[in-house]
């Protein structure tokens, strides 16, 4: 007999199959199955106004976890028990990919009046600062702990990443270089004294903003992206960009520095990504999930089951 006639003859059984029973699974097979989840990308620090990452990436189909203390106080990862969730769900690899744009305030030349607080010796803040800025520099300290911490949760779990900053102005030779702010340090500079590129790997790429805008109508910020090997196209999208003022022996006519006449900060216009930027970033974010799952599948054995969070290919925007 089969099992299905065996089942129906056993007296006080109840009709309907056990679970994982094949005739269970077929009706699973042959009920609508619901919608995949769409993949998760998590902005850390994003600036959560104007044109930038989040509603470019919730309109090409993905969801968006946007780490932002500007949204709500319980975002504030100076915080530890406000931080470790991040962190654990890094490590589970519940993000499809993150991009982690972290405060450059620290490290800014273009505010008039701020001491250099992470010099390049010091890059993880002045032992001793002056005292108006000692809190300001244990703020500084906590955040760039917390992208280290971050970084390191995202690639055990295999998630690519992708961390963006104003590039090292003390590497003579270099495009980024600035004399007069060579002893200025860099978030590339503290990831560094902490050991981060002898625990991951990564490529990176410089390049400066007014290659990606207007040439009328552009300033000179030279930017740095680190990107985990599974998110190389990032790095991709922006390799070759040159600044034509410097070829041409021009300067720029905007200067990231100082105050406007309504004593706002100049550098406040080069808080937001310029749209060519946000436009390269979306495609190659959208290049770089689409690649993890393709591989991801490719990895599994014929039949085997997926993640119960696992994105499947349909629901990644083309």
């Amino acid at each position: 007999q089969s099992w299905r006639n065996r089942l129906d003859a056993s007296p006080g059984r109840s009709t309907s199959p056990p679970p994982f029973h094949p005739l269970s699974l077929q009706r699973g097979r042959d009920s609508p199955l619901p919608p995949p989840p769409p993949p998760c990308i998590l902005l850390a620090f994003n600036p959560n106004k104007g044109d930038n990452l989040a509603p470019r990436l919730e309109a090409a189909g993905f969801e968006v976890a946007n780490l932002d203390v500007t949204l709500d106080a319980a975002h504030d990862v100076c915080v530890p028990e406000n931080a470790a969730p991040f962190l654990q769900l890094a490590t589970e690899g519940a993000y499809s990919f993150a991009w982690l744009s972290s405060p450059c305030r620290y490290f800014c030349v273009g505010a008039d009046g701020r001491p250099c607080l992470f010099p390049v010796a010091e890059p993880l803040g002045l032992a001793n600062p002056p005292p108006d800025w000692c809190a300001y520099v244990a703020q500084g300290r906590r955040i760039i702990q917390f992208v280290f911490d971050l970084i390191c949760a995202l690639d055990s779990s295999g998630t690519p990443w992708a961390a963006e900053n104003p590039a090292r102005r003390h590497v003579e030779g270099s495009d980024a270089f600035w004399k007069e702010f060579k002893e200025w340090g860099t978030l590339w500079d503290a990831l560094t004294h902490l050991g981060l590129p002898t625990r991951v790997s990564f490529a990176e790429v410089t390049f400066p903003y007014c290659a990606l805008m207007d040439y009328d109508d552009s300033y000179q910020k030279y930017t740095t992206i680190w990107a985990s090997v599974l998110a190389g196209a990032v790095v991709e999208a922006f390799v070759g960009l040159v600044c034509l003022h410097r070829q041409r022996g021009e300067r720029h006519a905007r200067r990231l520095r100082g105050f406007d006449a309504a004593g706002g900060s100049v550098t406040a216009a080069a808080a937001s990504y310029p749209p060519e930027m946000l436009r390269r970033c979306v495609g190659a974010i959208v290049q770089v999930v689409r690649a993890a799952h393709t591989r991801g599948a490719a990895a599994l054995p014929a039949g085997a089951p997926q993640r119960p969070s696992s994105v499947t290919l349909s629901s990644i925007p083309a």
